[in-house]
């Protein structure tokens, strides 16, 4: 019985990634196909300083304290704002961040990005060396599903399900590693 009940995390994530795959192939095959604007110039920021203290001593041991227990380790819906998310929600890695001193763009996931002459898209390209935890691939698909995700009652958290519907209008891919985010105003 226990391993009928520990597979079955495993199991989704490969019947997801073989749902996105296959609905690719057959959108494809029907004629279906982003192609990438061609006068994209692509960025990325190797340049900026390392802002971490080079003789700092790697690895160990970080203590903290939370001011109340926690009512779930769930990342959206109900209770999920109590003291706790602070924690969970670190461990998400953004595709790009800001440099704390520069305040450029930095990579993160993605190691290059361009924005769209619309000044609503950017598009963004995958390290292709991101894995999971479980050693497979980051890829766009990842993106779309947690755009889904986000919009769906199912989470039953309202505040998401409408910033990811008002703000973010489209996630499109262009390949395993290549993106698009459309937001829903100009930036």
């Amino acid at each position: 019985m226990p391993s009928t009940v520990t597979a079955a995390p495993r199991i989704i994530p490969r019947l997801l990634r073989t749902s996105a795959i296959t609905l690719t192939l057959c959108l494809s095959h029907y004629g279906w196909s982003a192609t990438l604007p061609a006068d994209l110039k692509w960025e990325s920021n190797n340049a900026d300083p390392v802002f971490a203290d080079p003789a700092a001593k790697r690895g160990g041991t970080f203590r903290g304290f939370m001011t109340s227990f926690p009512l779930t380790l769930r990342v959206y819906g109900p209770d999920s704002n109590g003291g706790f998310a602070g924690y969970v929600r670190e461990t998400n890695l953004p595709l790009l961040s800001t440099h704390p001193v520069t305040g450029n763009p930095m990579p993160m996931l993605a190691n290059e990005w361009a924005f769209g002459a619309d000044h609503k898209t950017l598009y963004l390209r995958i390290n292709p060396k991101a894995r999971w935890s479980d050693g497979q691939p980051v890829t766009a698909d990842d993106w779309l599903f947690t755009l889904k995700l986000l919009r769906s009652k199912e989470i039953n958290d309202p505040w998401y399900n409408n910033y990811y519907s008002t703000q973010i209008s489209d996630v499109t891919k262009f390949d395993d590693h290549t993106l698009a985010i459309s937001s829903g105003s100009a930036k």
